[in-house]
């Protein structure tokens, strides 16, 4: 008589399966919450073999991020050395994949040294078969520790290191503390680089709004903010943009001081038109003697007869 397999199904959050996520990840404050958000959706995967790596389309919008943020802190996980990405290809050398590796000895890339590029070491590590083309699917809830079109191995290691890394520092800060603002707190860090984003990556224009709250004497994170809220209202997406907005400030002064007012700063004062008599001298009046007033008495008669 055969025997019939046991099968684990889980129910609730693990129902679709579920990924170790190192403390030491989460700790690193060199990575912002975006960039360990991704990590941890990667990791998320490396322990389901039902399941095709989903897309970067589909990662972005179960993150609710654009695929600009999400290349931009994918790399910064790539330099740190906490993962590793390389190409799968079909017969032929045409691209079927990626294959995400989470890695559990930890080496930073010499890239992110300013030297020639260097793998990070691929020892003991969780391989992740990324297919740019299928969706996740799943089976009923099992987690099986097979694969579909997926290579998974999953070998979880206590000893996690980590060496250390020279972390590649934005314009933003530097701008920030050269400019006498001070050290720039973790906060302000993840706030500005999120207007970084907000602007399409444009750095140097956060650079600039720091470089302008200086010049001004206000060297706080809500001036700084202000002054990007009044940019993006009015549609700034380069550099060239605000050279346009100062130019035609300079422009609206220029012709507020040109505009004629009085000695007092007040409003111009009001002109009035004059009658025709205005200046000329006062006539005296002569009371009319007795013939006068009897011929115009006979005249007033005569028009009452009528």
């Amino acid at each position: 008589m055969e025997e019939m397999g046991d099968t684990l199904k889980l129910e609730g959050v693990m129902s679709k399966g579920y990924g170790i996520i190192p403390k030491l990840v989460m700790m690193d404050k060199d990575l912002s919450i975006e960039a360990k958000a991704i990590y941890s959706y990667i990791a998320s995967y490396a322990g389901n073999g039902v399941s095709a790596f989903p897309s970067i389309k589909k990662i972005c919008y179960d993150l609710q991020i654009n695929e600009k943020r999400f290349s931009r802190h994918k790399k910064v996980l790539l330099e740190k050395g906490y993962i590793e990405v390389t190409q799968e290809r079909k017969g032929g050398g045409m691209f079927a994949s990626n294959v995400y590796t989470i890695k559990q000895f930890v080496t930073p890339t010499t890239q992110n040294r300013g030297t020639d590029k260097e793998e990070p070491t691929t020892q003991n590590g969780s391989t992740v078969n990324g297919s740019t083309d299928k969706r996740s699917t799943d089976n009923g809830g099992t987690n099986n520790n097979s694969s579909i079109n997926n290579s998974i191995t999953n070998n979880s290691s206590n000893n996690l290191q980590q060496q250390p890394a020279e972390k590649k520092r934005p314009n933003f800060i530097t701008a920030w503390e050269q400019n006498g603002f001070g050290t720039i707190s973790p906060m302000k860090i993840e706030q500005l680089d999120h207007w970084v984003s907000d602007f399409g990556g444009k750095e140097e224009i956060i650079v600039k709004a720091i470089e302008l709250a200086d010049d001004n004497g206000k060297r706080s994170y809500n001036y700084v903010e202000a002054i990007l809220k009044n940019w993006e209202n009015k549609g700034v997406k380069e550099l060239s943009d605000i050279d346009a907005l100062e130019k035609q400030r300079q422009q609206e002064l220029a012709a507020k001081k040109s505009k004629p007012t009085n000695q007092y700063n007040k409003q111009p004062i009001r002109k009035e038109t004059l009658t025709e008599w205005h200046g000329k001298p006062a006539v005296t009046e002569k009371p009319m003697d007795a013939a006068a007033q009897a011929e115009l008495q006979a005249r007033l008669d005569k028009i009452r007869a009528l």
